[in-house]
C-alpha cells in the first residue's frame, strides 16, 4: 500500500453489485396502454400485455375492441 500510495478506501471502496437503484421517475412517466380487449358482461378490459385474463377464453377475437 505504501509503495503505490493507496489507502484502505482505495482497496475496499464502496462497491455494490447488481443494477443501480432507480428513482422511480421513469415508471411514473409512462401512460397506460389503450385497451385492446373488453368483456361486455363485466366491462373489464385488457391491453394485450401480461398474463391473459380468464374471461378471454380460447377465442380472444370475439372480445376485440373495434379500432377507430
Amino acid at each position: 500500500m505504501e509503495q503505490y500510495n493507496l489507502s484502505v478506501d482505495d482497496i475496499q471502496g464502496n462497491r455494490r453489485r447488481g443494477r443501480p437503484a432507480s428513482n422511480g421517475a421513469a415508471k411514473a412517466a409512462r401512460e397506460p396502454l389503450p385497451a385492446k380487449y373488453s368483456d361486455p358482461k363485466t366491462g373489464k378490459t385488457w391491453s394485450g400485455r401480461g398474463r391473459a385474463p380468464a374471461w378471454l377464453g380460447k377465442n380472444p377475437n370475439r372480445y376485440l375492441i373495434a379500432e377507430e
